[in-house]
């Protein structure tokens, strides 16, 4: 138990307002909630929570029909992928 006690959670620095440009040229500011090499999370003043994904210097909104929402493709978990080529090129199986 003393060791516990001594365990005390990272502070995470507090979020800053921050302006991005998205791919079609438009614009988006809100408060950066979190930000890795792979995307980017703000929440905007209606309050809604905006996932961006890296376009190039610009940021595109995840979708989904560009991204997969969980690991198996999306919540029903039917791991189906819309993509065509392989059943072109190998038939079906």
């Amino acid at each position: 138990m003393t060791f516990l006690r001594t365990i005390h959670p990272l502070r995470r620095p507090a979020p800053v307002q921050r302006t991005v440009e998205f791919a079609d040229g438009t614009n988006l500011t809100g408060l950066v909630m979190n930000e890795t090499a792979a995307d980017l999370q703000m929440r905007t003043v209606d309050q809604l929570l905006h996932l961006l994904r890296p376009e190039g210097n610009r940021f595109r909104e995840v979708t989904s029909q560009v991204d997969w929402t969980t690991y198996n493709g999306d919540v029903r978990g039917n791991r189906f992928s819309q993509l065509a080529e392989t059943l072109a090129r190998f038939g079906p199986s």
